[in-house]
């Protein structure tokens, strides 16, 4: 931290010139200034306006030699004073010196010469001190002494008259000016003699009453001291004695003053002859510097900067509070310690001591009044980065100060770091995101070209140039584009969906060999045309639980990539390997492989890797990246082993089953073996009450199991096949009414009757998603075996034209579904809009709805509010058709008041067609019962 250790960087100067500028404002009674090399004033701080009378404006650029006395200025004496200071680098005089308002003072100046790292004179420093006050003191001391001691002198030696030594000092005391106030004191303490200033100092001036004995006058704290040190000075002629103490006035006021005294022989006796003077303006200034220091001191230790002073020795002398604290050493251990010892670390300490040394023989010094950035070392010795300013100072001997402030900067430093490094990272992905798009780019328009290509090609066919099977196979072409072009923007709504934390997974029980069935059917024309050769090995895989989309799209990945970066009469092999608590899928293959570079950038999202083939391979770069997501997602991961020219293996590791499962205690259920009673599967998550339908069932001559949740109850649904199913709706995880619409939706469980069985007394919906009854808890057990006793187990469909009514706000959509639903013998009801969709709802009463959610002015929410609102159309199922991901919150706001939500994206004409006939079957099966009871 010292002049000359390093180099000055340029700018940034503002803290420490800011320090400076407080502490030189905070010196009272020192009129501090600078000057160019001609003499004129640049810098002026607040005690110069005090002393001198000039505001700053008022002198900044003015010449110094204002504050002389005409005398001096003919003289020459102020160039001659920069001249002797340039010259030997400091000059101190005392004199007379003139203020603004044409009054003069006695003044102590210092003048320094300031010279640059070059060693040129750039200007001088002025330090002045008002000290008249002290000159006329010193002055009417010296005229005193001298005419006492010529008065003792003559008269002693003429034998004069006794008393006429004592008539002449009083005589004198009364001349004195009236600055001081002469006192005659004798060995007792009794004012013998005092003037008219003195008298009216005290309050007792002409016709205010005669002074009282001195010792009424001196304060009585003031008393013991005063006559104790009166004692020493009469004992001693000649001896003079300094001392303050206060006069109390005859108005009661305290006032503040210094005696000057000497004890003489006057008329052969010993007094003391001394002059008083009023120091009420030296102790009110003296409060206001302590003040002043005292919140300079507050400032300084409460600083959150390091501040630490250096004598030219360097060694330390100040240390504030923040030091402490940045560099672990209490100030009562490091005042007084080299400071290049102690918070330099030893590679620099060389410089350090240099840069001292070139300082102290040159005064050069490029550091001071600049910001450096440096290594500190702490007590404990830790090496941290630390931001240091330099400032100097002059010690009370006139010795140069060094003043550091210092912080450290190890936070910002790795906050530095932090953002180039983030900067780094959001440059090459603005890169990749760039190569992404224009990727993209070309992977959107291949489809949409060949859709509008062959779309133009039959509409401009007006004189049937192409017959049925070219037209059939234009048709095919646009459909086969138009999904791969669904594919690529799902693929880009699903990674946007998990980097917004809101894709939701619909954990169920799904069978490995399945989904590595549907995913090889997808795969296999592609990997045929390439002659590869996919092995798969995938026995006793068995079961996990896990969304059985999003591994099967897991999968599709890998095994797509596999098949495309594999050359011609390659081999891809799927392998399952089952552990205690997950499942590794691993896929190989035989292709160019990964180099060992690119293997930490794979699973970045708008990524795509150099295929030394010419990289134009179809895709957006995401596959990986989403994988990788999806994975994540279910609790797992996924990793990668590959070598360049032999090829690859992925492998996704998915837990078994949620972490919850283990800690789910069976319910106990009456023996099966050899058992032919009907078997009903109970759907509640609360225990005593599934324990209680157990038994209630086993009593009525039925066997049951159990299914905690809903996840576990469309596993057993598929595994056991039970004759009915009991269903609760408060379920963890998926809820009841999500268990109905699946179980309604599957081949293998949709003709297995369902009992609602719930505190929510909703029997409506439980009937338009297809359940077979609805009971509210409790439940009267006789009720429910006689309700299970009359089933046959038959589908019943009534044959009256289903009404649907269409709500949406694109005529595109409302045309195409009336083009589904009407060949299908639907009655179609087209809305356009919301407001329409709620008038025509309760107007046509339509058996159910088809309604969008996005549209303007009234949404699909508020029209499913205000239907559920009116009794006319409360009980009218409506199913939910929508491109929107839906929220928890849209979910929770939709429950109870529609029969289905069915994504728009993934939505077949015959996919449509078969919920719209699965929901109404259900419908007027519960219409039927209804008629019956």
């Amino acid at each position: 931290m010292l002049p000359g250790s390093g180099p000055a960087p340029g700018g940034r100067r503002h803290d420490a010139e800011e320090w400076v500028r407080l502490l030189i404002d905070s010196i009272k009674d020192y009129a501090i200034i600078t000057l160019d090399t001609t003499g004129h004033v640049t810098t002026w701080n607040s005690a110069a306006e005090g002393i001198n009378g000039y505001k700053a404006e008022e002198i900044i650029g003015q010449h110094f030699s204002r504050f002389y006395t005409d005398e001096d200025i003919k003289a020459g004496k102020p160039g001659r004073e920069l001249f002797e200071a340039a010259r030997v680098g400091r000059l101190e005089d005392e004199g007379w010196r003139v203020r603004k308002d044409g009054s003069q003072f006695w003044a102590n100046v210092v003048i320094t010469a300031m010279h640059d790292k070059d060693g040129r004179l750039r200007g001088f420093g002025k330090v002045t001190r008002d000290i008249t006050e002290r000159k006329h003191s010193e002055d009417a001391i010296r005229a005193l002494n001298e005419q006492l001691v010529q008065l003792v002198a003559d008269r002693t030696a003429s034998n004069a008259d006794q008393g006429e030594q004592k008539r002449l000092v009083e005589s004198l005391l009364q001349n004195l000016s009236d600055m001081g106030v002469g006192l005659l004191l004798s060995t007792s303490g009794t004012a013998e003699s005092f003037n008219d200033a003195f008298a009216r100092m005290a309050g007792y001036g002409p016709g205010q009453g005669p002074l009282p004995p001195l010792a009424k006058l001196i304060a009585p704290e003031y008393m013991d001291q005063f006559r104790e040190r009166l004692a020493a000075r009469v004992a001693g002629v000649g001896d003079v004695v300094i001392q303050e103490w206060e006069i109390i006035a005859r108005d009661g006021r305290r006032i503040p003053v210094e005696s000057i005294s000497r004890s003489e022989l006057i008329d052969g006796q010993q007094h003391s002859v001394a002059i008083v003077l009023d120091i009420t303006s030296r102790k009110k200034a003296e409060r206001a510097l302590a003040g002043s220091q005292a919140r300079l001191q507050a400032i300084i230790d409460t600083s959150l900067t390091a501040i630490v002073t250096m004598d030219n020795q360097g060694v330390i002398t100040d240390w504030n509070p923040q030091a402490e604290a940045t560099f672990g050493w209490p100030r009562r251990e490091i005042v007084g310690k080299v400071l290049a010892d102690t918070i330099i670390p030893p590679q620099y300490r060389g410089a350090h001591r240099a840069g001292l040394a070139r300082y102290l023989a040159s005064g050069e010094g490029p550091v001071l009044g600049n910001v450096l950035e440096l290594t500190g070392l702490g007590k404990d010795g830790r090496e941290f980065p630390i931001e240091l300013a330099i400032s100097l100072a002059s010690a009370p001997g006139g010795e140069p100060l060094f003043v550091g402030f210092v912080r450290d900067i190890t936070t910002r430093k790795e906050s530095e770091v932090a953002i180039r490094d983030l900067n780094t990272e959001l440059q090459i992905a603005t890169q990749h995101k760039s190569e992404f798009l224009a990727n993209m780019s070309h992977e959107l328009r291949t489809p949409l070209n060949a859709i509008l290509g062959f779309s133009e090609l039959m509409l401009d066919d007006t004189s049937d140039r192409y017959d049925a099977k070219t037209r059939q196979k234009f048709l095919a072409q646009i459909n086969s584009s138009g999904k791969h072009l669904l594919s690529l923007i799902n693929d880009i709504l699903d990674l946007s969906k998990v980097e917004a934390g809101q894709m939701t997974l619909n954990l169920e029980t799904v069978s490995i060999v399945d989904v590595v069935r549907e995913v090889l059917s997808i795969i296999e024309p592609l990997a045929t045309k390439k002659r590869i050769r996919i092995s798969a090995d995938v026995a006793g895989a068995g079961q996990l639980d896990a969304d059985a989309g999003k591994l099967k799209q897991m999968l599709l990945n890998l095994v797509s990539n596999a098949v495309k970066f594999t050359p011609e009469v390659g081999l891809v092999t799927i392998e399952v390997q089952r552990l205690q608590n997950a499942i590794e899928i691993s896929v190989a293959d035989t292709g160019i492989g990964i180099a060992e570079s690119d293997l930490g950038r794979l699973f970045k999202e708008f990524l795509q890797l150099e295929t030394g083939a010419g990289r134009h391979q179809e895709g957006t770069g995401l596959g990986l990246a989403l994988t990788k997501r999806l994975a994540e997602l279910h609790g797992g991961d996924i990793g990668v082993v590959s070598e360049p020219g032999k090829g690859s293996t992925f492998t996704i590791r998915l837990p078994l089953r949620p972490a919850d499962a283990a800690l789910r205690a069976p319910i106990p259920a009456p023996a099966t073996s050899g058992d032919a009673r009907p078997l009903v599967l109970v759907v509640e998550d609360n225990h005593q009450a599934a324990e209680l339908l157990v038994r209630q069932l086993d009593g009525g001559g039925f066997r049951a199991e159990v299914a905690l949740s809903g996840t576990e109850a469309l596993a057993k649904a598929r595994e056991i096949r039970p004759i009915a199913i009991t269903l609760d709706i408060l379920l963890p995880g998926i809820d009841g009414w999500d268990v109905l619409e699946q179980l309604k939706r599957d081949e293998a469980t949709r003709d297995i009757p369902v009992v609602v069985i719930s505190v929510l007394d909703r029997p409506e919906l439980g009937r338009a998603l297809g359940a077979m009854d609805y009971f509210v808890k409790p439940v009267d057990g006789k009720a429910l075996l006689a309700r299970l006793s009359e089933y046959t187990f038959m589908s019943r469909v009534g044959t009256e034209v289903t009404r649907v009514l269409l709500v949406d706000d694109e005529p595109a959509n409302l045309q195409w579904l009336e083009g589904v639903l009407k060949p299908a013998g639907f009655s179609v009801i087209s809305a356009h809009g919301g407001r329409e969709g709620i008038d025509l709802a309760r107007e046509n009463l339509p058996h159910l709805i088809l309604l969008d959610l996005m549209m303007p002015n009234v949404s699909g929410f508020d029209v499913v509010e205000a239907l559920h609102e009116d009794e006319a159309t409360r009980s009218i199922p409506i199913m939910i058709l929508t491109a929107k991901d839906l929220t928890d919150d849209d979910k929770r706001l939709l429950n109870g008041h529609v029969a289905a939500i069915v994504a728009r994206r993934s939505t077949a004409a015959t996919d449509l067609v078969g919920w719209l006939n699965r929901l109404m079957a259900a419908r007027r099966g519960s219409t039927l019962d209804s008629r019956a009871g």
